[in-house]
């Protein structure tokens, strides 16, 4: 059905600490516009939304990479091999050397919870970098290769639930980026056809592309025309929000999510495109119709025209704002204005940094 819904654009202060792993920013209002919205469900119960005086507006994030954070579990340090040398013993320096596992947990996010770290920083959202199923165990989570299990190197399944129910208790929401635009060649469609010769998906795997169909693709390009994809990516957004209570997505490389051949110009890249943009309204929609009041938020990049008409569907948009900041912080000025004043219909997500 049509509804009015009120959108507010979202404005983002990015910091970002590749150290302990953290991004902050902050929602801001502006006015509310009218949109289409086919979203029939209502607030799934144990959310966020249900906590008296929570609201997206104004909310600051603290985006999180979960190994870069707290050590709360040391017991698991060496699990799966990991950070051992061939004999079975630690590496010395393990839990600091650039790009190895560094220990982080949800058992050390709970713990900082409980201790009222994010409370303290004025925190009302926390967004983790990628946490479904992905390669290895030492990573920042854009190679998933499988959708509906969280990856085992941060805790189990109850450590998860337990992190965000300690969220919500403290009216804390909880955002999960997500990566569908490809997967690993360990992913069990890309398993079932694969060309051995080449180490890809094969031609006549109805799931992937054999070649990707945009630049800047990584691993295995996905493809969103067939119905089984899209089906099992929606399953997947609904399991989230209904099993773990999630409040909502941040979309990685969602101008991936196209069947049109652009590869490799990139600015053809950008131009609009219908098929694109049905794709990404019809998982809105979908997120929407699980709860209404979940976030959507699209790393998206591509020319404004498209991204007016996904503003127009409540859909927030990814925007660098690094420049401004820079010049903020060293005193030259600093005009944030392009944050809202170029969408009148919707929202930005601007960041100082983004990963």
């Amino acid at each position: 059905m049509k509804t009015k819904r009120t959108v507010k654009l979202i404005s983002v202060l990015v910091a970002l600490s590749m150290v302990i792993g953290c991004m902050s920013f902050a929602f801001a209002d502006v006015s509310a516009v009218t949109v289409n919205d086919n979203a029939s469900g209502s607030a799934i119960a144990g959310s966020v939304v249900e906590s008296d005086g929570f609201t997206w507006d104004n909310a600051t994030v603290y985006f999180m990479l979960t190994d870069r954070f707290k050590n709360g579990n040391t017991s698991n340090d060496h699990s799966y091999g990991r950070t051992l040398d061939k004999d079975g013993k630690p590496i010395s320096g393990w839990d600091t050397a650039p790009g190895t596992f560094h220990g982080g947990d949800f058992a050390g996010i709970t713990q900082a919870i409980e201790e009222g770290y994010f409370s303290d920083l004025g925190v009302n959202a926390v967004e983790l970098m990628p946490v479904q199923e992905f390669d290895g165990n030492d990573s920042w989570g854009y190679n998933p290769n499988h959708w509906f299990a969280l990856d085992k190197a941060y805790g189990t399944r109850e450590q998860y639930k337990q992190f965000i129910d300690e969220c919500h208790k403290r009216g804390i929401a909880v955002l999960f980026d997500v990566v569908y635009n490809h997967t690993t060649g360990s992913h069990s469609w890309a398993k079932m056809w694969w060309d051995s010769s080449l180490s890809c998906t094969a031609e006549n795997n109805p799931w992937f592309n054999m070649y990707p169909t945009h630049p800047y693709n990584v691993y295995h390009d996905l493809n969103h025309e067939n119905q089984m994809v899209r089906q099992t990516v929606k399953e997947s957004l609904g399991y989230l929000l209904e099993e773990y209570r999630v409040d909502g997505f941040r979309f990685d490389l969602t101008k991936g999510f196209t069947q049109t051949q652009t590869d490799p110009d990139v600015a053809k890249w950008g131009k609009y495109d219908q098929s694109r943009v049905d794709i990404l309204e019809d998982y809105a929609d979908y997120i929407h119709s699980v709860n209404p009041d979940a976030a959507v938020i699209f790393e998206h990049l591509s020319d404004w025209d498209e991204e007016k008409v996904l503003a127009e569907h409540d859909i927030q948009l990814w925007r660098n704002v690094n420049g401004e900041f820079r010049n903020a912080m060293s005193g030259s000025g600093g005009n944030f204005s392009n944050i809202w004043s170029t969408a009148p219909f919707g929202g930005f997500v601007g960041y100082m940094e983004s990963h």
